[in-house]
């Protein structure tokens, strides 16, 4: 961490930096903007916290007039781990600030022209600077050569998917309709293609952390009901998530909401990778109409942001027994939670919208809808017939045919 002292107009402030190469994990930068959200509590006032061009997350706070650099960065060593603080220095001015950004910023040019001189550092555009994360995939921090900054790239097998047959086409045409997504909770989806058998997924560089068992609940079930709300835009035009989990609704440092990964469950399917659907699974999201292999995406999407609130609410998933300790997770909240769990796509919301009234309810105060017992939906009948149809379909989906 680097932490650097100087003015914005003439106001003083104290500005902390993630390094360029911490920034690349995605730990380091979910820890980053937690910590930074505790700022207020401390009383210490952010003015500013984001991510600049080059991609490294950066919070600048007030330093009161009556303190001078010394007890400031003391506040910051208390609201950051000491062992956190890499480089502090009282002797750092407006000057030193630029000159010490500057040399971050051409230490990132020289990983970029080193970058793309080798060939599979290179995706159409873009240069694959550092790996964040593994499964499905791999997705690199990147650098677009077109607009100079840096983004998010996700790189996948595209052997199955190769350019010109059934797969590709259909596969094209939902990454396309993820492309047109515009929403301010959703990770917008920039460009995507083929190079070198490599199937590229391009996306805004995004920061932020997981929803968090540690969230006051009224914060929580705010923060489900713009993920809710940014599902609802998508759904309204075709679009569904289809592998929400833990690690794709996050927190940004401002507290705001954002969905990533839209799109990428359609590219995992469509190039033969397991790691969303494994992932999916895991953290209880996976809903039961998955083992049938007749998914409505949207319902379970509905199903997925079910178990999420869940889990934060109740830090369990919704199939374990309660700990000895657990919270008590108010009766409309688990209301909501159930009936977005229904094992039959019918007894959920029947649409994303309808769950923000729910959601909307409880932050006022009010009742929710899914206090009113609903008439059970017969479960969806499996037989003998049904299953060979099933693995028929599964193996000709892998087949290509």
């Amino acid at each position: 961490m680097i932490v650097y002292a100087g003015r914005i107009g003439d106001t003083r402030v104290a500005v902390r930096a993630l390094r360029p190469d911490r920034a690349a994990r995605r730990r380091e930068v979910d820890r980053f903007f937690c910590q930074a959200q505790a700022a207020a509590p401390c009383g210490l006032e952010p003015l500013d916290l984001g991510v600049d061009p080059f991609g490294a997350p950066f919070l600048a706070v007030r330093r009161p007039d009556d303190l001078d650099l010394g007890p400031a960065l003391l506040g910051l060593d208390v609201l950051f781990q000491p062992s956190d603080l890499g480089h502090v220095s009282s002797t750092d001015t407006d000057t030193g600030i630029f000159e010490r950004l500057n040399r971050q910023r051409q230490e990132l040019l020289r990983k970029v022209n080193e970058c793309s001189r080798q060939r599979d550092r290179c995706v159409g555009r873009y240069v694959l600077l550092e790996p964040i994360e593994h499964g499905p995939g791999t997705l690199w921090r990147g650098w677009d050569t077109d607009q100079n900054e840096v983004v998010d790239v996700r790189v996948l097998d595209a052997a199955r998917a190769a350019p010109g047959g059934r797969l590709a086409r259909e596969l094209d045409e939902q990454l396309v309709a993820a492309e047109r997504l515009r929403h301010a909770s959703l990770q917008p989806l920039r460009d995507h293609g083929v190079d070198g058998g490599r199937l590229f997924l391009v996306r805004d560089h995004v920061v932020g952390a997981p929803l968090s068992p540690s969230t006051p609940l009224e914060q929580l079930v705010s923060q489900v009901q713009q993920a809710a709300q940014a599902l609802g835009y998508a759904h309204g035009l075709g679009c569904a998530h289809g592998g929400l989990h833990p690690g794709n609704v996050l927190v940004r440092g401002d507290r705001s909401v954002v969905v990533v990964d839209f799109g990428l469950a359609a590219a995992a399917a469509a190039t033969g990778e397991a790691g969303i659907a494994w992932r999916v699974a895991r953290a209880g999201c996976a809903p039961p109409e998955w083992v049938a292999e007749r998914a409505d995406d949207a319902a379970g999407d509905l199903y997925a942001l079910g178990a999420l609130l869940f889990r934060a609410a109740a830090l369990r998933l919704p199939e374990q027994p309660a700990p000895p300790g657990a919270p008590d997770v108010p009766s409309d909240v688990l209301a909501i939670a159930e009936r977005c769990l229904a094992a039959a796509p019918a007894e959920r919301y029947a649409g994303a919208l309808d769950l923000v009234r729910d959601l909307e309810k409880v932050l006022a105060g009010q009742e929710p809808a899914a206090r009113t017992p609903r008439a059970p939906a017969a479960p969806p009948s499996v037989t003998p017939a049904s299953v060979v149809d099933t693995l028929s379909g599964v193996f000709k989906r892998w087949l290509g045919r």
